[in-house]
């Protein structure tokens, strides 16, 4: 709790489906980057303001950062972040085409504990971290 005090769970924008359709131009013009759901309170003790890029770090995946646009969410519990999933970008050349900088998959382990249910990698309720970008 010390170093990764934020609870990080994601959602998914209604536009797009798991990673599908980042590539269509008329969606987005409705969601055009990854945004990360931030209670106000807690922007400000990061410096964050609405609109602003911010980062997130899970001790899952310790070094490794992506980033998003901040949301002020009041409804949000001060302790949690959200953050939308799926990120890439096909206008960037690059063969990961910006997933390491974006997807929040890239900073959550594919390893134990499993969810007890399904056998499924944690996905949500991981600790995490966040600042200014």
């Amino acid at each position: 709790w010390k170093e990764y005090p934020l609870i990080m769970v994601h959602h998914r924008l209604r536009f797009y489906q798991n990673s599908e359709r980042f590539d269509c131009p008329s969606l987005r013009k409705l969601a055009s980057e990854p945004e990360i759901e931030v209670h106000p309170q807690t922007a400000q003790g990061l410096g964050i303001k609405e609109g602003d890029w911010m980062w997130l770090e899970s001790y899952q995946m310790k070094g490794e950062r992506v980033k998003g646009r901040a949301r002020l969410v009041p409804e949000m519990h001060p302790n949690v972040v959200s953050i939308s999933q799926g990120w890439w970008y096909p206008e960037i050349t690059s063969p990961d085409h910006g997933i390491y900088e974006y997807n929040v998959n890239t900073i959550i382990s594919d390893g134990p504990p499993f969810e007890e249910f399904n056998g499924h990698h944690q996905m949500r309720g991981i600790l995490c971290k966040g600042g200014k970008v």
